[in-house]
């Protein structure tokens, strides 16, 4: 009788630790979430900041981006979010 007691008192704290813990992920289960990646907003501002902060020449990659004197930011933001660059 003397070694029931202990392992009664241990299994009841694992208890209430596992049940704390269910509770905590239901709640953080249920949290909604927002992506903010998806609104920033790249103008000419953001995308020189962007650049200089990587070590990039700015004036050399907007020429490689530019088409008949037209700079294409579609082109160069997909650059700057993936560092693949899709020449047409």
């Amino acid at each position: 009788m003397k070694n029931k007691s202990p392992f009664i008192k241990i299994y009841i704290i694992l208890l209430i630790i596992s049940i704390i813990t269910l509770i905590v992920l239901s709640i953080l289960g249920n949290k909604i979430r927002v992506g903010y990646l998806g609104e920033f907003k790249f103008d000419e501002y953001h995308i020189e900041n962007t650049l200089k902060l990587n070590g990039f020449d700015i004036d050399e990659t907007k020429k490689v981006f530019t088409i008949d004197n037209i700079l294409n930011n579609d082109a160069l933001t997909n650059y700057i979010f993936t560092n693949e660059a899709e020449f047409i």
